[in-house]
């Protein structure tokens, strides 16, 4: 059952990428593909310790000049067992603010009012478009919680403390995947 919430979870995020490529007030029907040079899907899975696999999706589109003109990243994570947990059916993303990480962001102190994880994800999204491969795989990192998070006292650091080793992961995957 896990197994085929993973393969749906990164088939939506495939469908993502591909109806995602347009602008929002564009009309449906265009050519998507034709937007971008190259585009690929990598998928990264750990497991941390309570058992919890957390398959972390990125999907980039780059432009011809090796620049990342789109890019989705999102988590699926399942619990092996019988409790709530090993229900979740959405993706870190699609929980929005039922994911509750606002209020221990708050806490943290480092962005103001706290962010959501799905906020936080989008800063770090928004704040690698126009960069390389090679720009982003630079991109200055501090432990955190076990992973890599942001550089404190970077711009991206201010709107972005989750850790982005996996985006990292997935996004380096990404791009050996390209076509």
């Amino acid at each position: 059952m896990n197994k085929l919430v993973k393969v749906l979870a990164a088939s939506a995020l495939v469908a993502t990428a591909l109806v995602g490529c347009g602008k929002k007030d564009e009309p449906t029907g265009g050519n998507t593909a034709a937007k971008y040079a190259k585009v690929g899907l990598g998928i990264v899975s750990n497991i941390n310790d309570e058992g919890q696999v957390n398959s972390t999706m990125a999907a980039i589109g780059l432009d011809a000049d090796g620049k990342i003109q789109y890019i989705d990243i999102d988590v699926a994570q399942s619990t092996p067992g019988g409790d709530e947990k090993s229900a979740l059916t959405k993706t870190k993303k699609e929980r929005g603010t039922d994911y509750g990480m606002k209020e221990t962001s708050a806490k943290a102190g480092k962005i103001k009012d706290g962010g959501e994880w799905f906020e936080q994800a989008e800063a770090f999204e928004a704040a690698i478009k126009g960069k390389t491969l090679d720009e982003v795989a630079k991109i200055e990192t501090e432990d955190y919680h076990g992973g890599k998070a942001p550089k404190t006292g970077t711009d991206l650091a201010s709107k972005c403390t989750i850790t982005i080793d996996a985006f990292l992961e997935a996004i380096a995957e990404a791009g050996t995947a390209l076509q």
